[in-house]
């Protein structure tokens, strides 16, 4: 038998399409939109609405992948962020880059980390962490102001380690309580939707790398910076996306420790969003090369053992 027939062997067949998908990374993104409505308010819930609503609209509302993407950058915006910026960011990942490249399925980067970094490069000051969770929760101005008075950001640092747990501590809408992503990614690993290995060979590659460089640091020093830094809902929502990560083989593993040790070494000069989706970005490039390589390493393997 060819090696081309035993890759293909054994023809397993399954019901969970792209679209079946999509739907569980909607039901999983449950926990942290209402942990983001629960703690920022209404300013939340229609920077979540807008941007899932202007996703689908952009897609003619064809599949689930445009609302998954849609609440995922809204997610990763601060409260204080305004509709005019949102708008752009969800327009520039939908439109210009879903459409440069064939629409969806065909981006050669994650939409939703290419429309974040995209707004806060063109708009920082709106960007800005500004706003502790629990407070204002009724303001909806901010959503109507654009740049607007200096504001001055706020540091996790001054936080209790309790606090961080429970999320409470100023960072972006969706990304502050890991227990909340991390149920998403039981629901994501109950339901099959797609597979974990990147996302956990991620979040260990970040820890471990992390853990090395701080030599002066402890365990939960490592741990609070993988609780702080994003890299959680990283994992959980775009590392597990079917269309920017290989799901199977080696390349998986492969996939997620690059991206893992470049976060930690890049925490070294970088902070802030640019720490989380800057690897993200380069991964999704290297994407293509990564399962090519792997594969041949694979098929040499195989035939090696025939």
């Amino acid at each position: 038998m060819s090696y081309d027939l035993k890759k293909m062997a054994p023809f397993i067949h399954t019901d969970r399409s792209t679209k079946y998908m999509y739907f569980c990374m909607l039901i999983a993104l449950i926990p942290p939109v209402t942990f983001s409505v629960f703690y920022y308010g209404i300013r939340a819930l229609v920077l979540i609405g807008f941007c899932s609503f202007l996703a689908s609209l952009c897609q003619g509302f064809k599949d689930y992948s445009a609302p998954v993407h849609g609440i995922v950058f809204a997610l990763m915006l601060p409260a204080d962020a305004s509709i005019f910026a949102a708008g752009i960011g969800v327009l520039a990942s939908e439109l210009m880059l879903k459409k440069m490249f064939g629409g969806p399925g065909s981006n050669i980067v994650y939409p939703a980390a290419f429309g974040r970094v995209l707004v806060e490069l063109l708009f920082p000051q709106d960007m800005v962490i500004a706003s502790e969770p629990g407070q204002n929760w009724l303001s909806i101005s901010t959503l109507f102001t654009i740049g607007g008075e200096l504001k001055e950001p706020l540091n996790h640092v001054q936080y209790s380690t309790s606090e961080i747990i429970a999320g409470r501590f100023p960072t972006f809408m969706g990304m502050g309580c890991s227990i909340l992503i991390v149920v998403g990614m039981l629901f994501i690993w109950h339901s099959h939707a797609t597979k974990l290995a990147a996302p956990v060979a991620y979040l260990i590659s970040v820890f471990l790398i992390k853990l090395l460089i701080n030599f002066d640091g402890t365990v939960l020093d490592s741990l609070l910076f993988v609780m702080t830094s994003g890299v959680v809902f990283v994992a959980v929502y775009i590392l597990t996306d079917p269309t920017n990560t290989a799901q199977f083989g080696y390349a998986s593993l492969v996939e997620g420790v690059v991206a893992g040790v470049s976060t930690a070494l890049l925490s070294i000069r970088v902070s802030g969003i640019m720490l989380a989706l800057i690897p993200i970005l380069l991964l999704g490039l290297m994407d293509g090369s990564i399962r090519f390589y792997v594969g041949l390493l694979e098929k040499k393997r195989l035939e090696e053992t025939v």
